[in-house]
């Protein structure tokens, strides 16, 4: 079913392989141990998809993870306690398990929030937006529904998006969540409890427009992130703007090292990347040190710069809740956070979630070098949920695809099921 951790040869490095480390206890890895996996393991899309299916898109939450395939059949896998995967129960999982609600649905967007999950669909020009799991603190935006369990799937109301503007990334927290639009305007719900949401009641059952971009003076969010407690939004501009804690107002941060490019928060640690215009540190990643009561100058104090990444234009900043990685564009890897239960997959390295702890992950760098050295167009992309990492590779065929099928889509009759035709490339 799985391969040896060490296993890095022409078999098992390849664009079909996904590579699994972390927490699987309850199941949220693909693999027949339900233990800690350590290190990176190899698993083989065969041994997980039948009938060929190749993977398209990954989301992870708290102990489960989601799967959807490139001809569209969504997989989950993991902790179902709430419904989370999208199926019609709310039983116990005995291993991946396809998710019938979403077969010949085009899905192009999953969030997971701890115990929650959003699917976003694109018909053509329309999209449609469902939701799943515990609803307890409302983050689901299904209107007065303290549930606990949300299932099967629902579908959201989106008559609050303007006309012609249309949802472009979903932000879940532990029991919150934001939407961005194409057009920058903000919408939320759930637990806002620290003005975490910026709207001005402590809880949203359905999605408000919230106050965050409203705060902005002629700037346009154009990328937010959202922690338990506390959210940080980049603008145009190149501004970073964070809320929450005890004070509903937004607070600029990074006072003198702006324009910025990209943002990355886990529960309550932040990391940002500084823009070329900047002098002082220009496409360097800082670290945003715990996140609490709203103080400019405290806030300033914990922005530290990450010697050990160097200087580079295209890094990418990914992670979980306390697990995060950095990818140079020469493919070096480093991580920091916590390995407690291996979702870090480093081998013997003591590893912390501040600036001076973070590390260089060979094994990683091995595997997308030895990836891309047999396909020059393997994509490395990690997902990590709360305690489960997932590296697996797209290829620029997948991208082609992608376009291939949204355009294809736009043209056919409704009978149509797209997810029974075959592409070959």
């Amino acid at each position: 079913m799985f391969g040896e951790e060490n296993d890095l040869s022409s078999k098992t490095c390849n664009s079909e392989t996904i590579w699994v480390c972390g927490a699987s206890t309850d199941g949220q890895l693909p693999i027949n141990k339900k233990t800690d996996i350590k290190y990176l393991t190899p698993i083989h899309e065969r041994d997980i998809f039948p009938f060929g299916n190749k993977l398209k898109w990954i989301g992870a939450g708290d102990h489960f993870t989601i799967f959807v395939t490139r001809s569209n059949v969504v997989y989950g896998a993991g902790q179902n306690k709430y419904g989370q995967i999208g199926l019609d129960h709310c039983k116990y999982l005995q291993g991946i398990t396809r998710v019938p609600f979403f077969d010949h649905k085009h899905i192009v967007n999953i969030s997971c929030g701890a115990f929650f999950s959003f699917f976003l669909e694109e018909v053509g020009n329309k999209q449609n937006l469902f939701a799943c799991g515990n609803n307890s603190k409302n983050p689901l935006g299904l209107g007065k529904r303290e549930e606990k369990g949300i299932y099967p799937p629902q579908t959201v109301d989106l008559q609050f998006l303007e006309e012609n503007d249309s949802i472009d990334k979903i932000v879940c927290g532990f029991e919150s969540t934001l939407l961005l639009t194409r057009n920058g305007k903000i919408y939320g719900c759930g637990n806002n409890d620290s003005h975490q949401i910026g709207i001005s009641s402590r809880n949203a059952t359905m999605f408000e427009r919230s106050n965050l971009d409203k705060l902005l003076d002629g700037e346009k969010v154009i990328d937010m992130s959202l922690g338990t407690s506390y959210s940080l939004l980049l603008t145009n501009l190149g501004n970073i703007y964070t809320n929450g804690g005890s004070k509903y107002e937004l607070t600029k941060i990074g006072l003198n090292l702006s324009p910025f490019e990209k943002i990355h928060c886990g529960a309550s640690t932040g990391f940002v990347k500084v823009g070329k215009q900047n002098a002082l540190h220009p496409r360097r990643i800082l670290y945003l040190g715990r996140i609490s009561l709203h103080n400019s100058i405290l806030i300033e104090d914990r922005l530290h710069l990450i010697n050990q990444i160097p200087e580079d234009e295209d890094i990418i900043i990914t992670g979980g809740v306390t697990a995060f990685f950095f990818i140079t564009k020469d493919y070096k890897v480093y991580c920091c956070g916590n390995d407690g239960r291996g979702e870090l997959g480093i081998e013997n390295q003591t590893v912390g979630h501040t600036k001076n702890n973070i590390v260089r992950h060979h094994k990683m760098e091995d595997i997308i070098r030895k990836t891309r050295s047999l396909n020059g167009n393997a994509i490395p992309t990690i997902v990590a949920g709360y305690s489960h990492t997932i590296l697996y590779f797209r290829t620029e065929e997948t991208r082609d695809y992608l376009r291939f099928f949204s355009n294809l889509e736009r043209h056919v009759f409704n009978t149509t099921f797209l997810s029974d035709v075959t592409f070959n490339f």
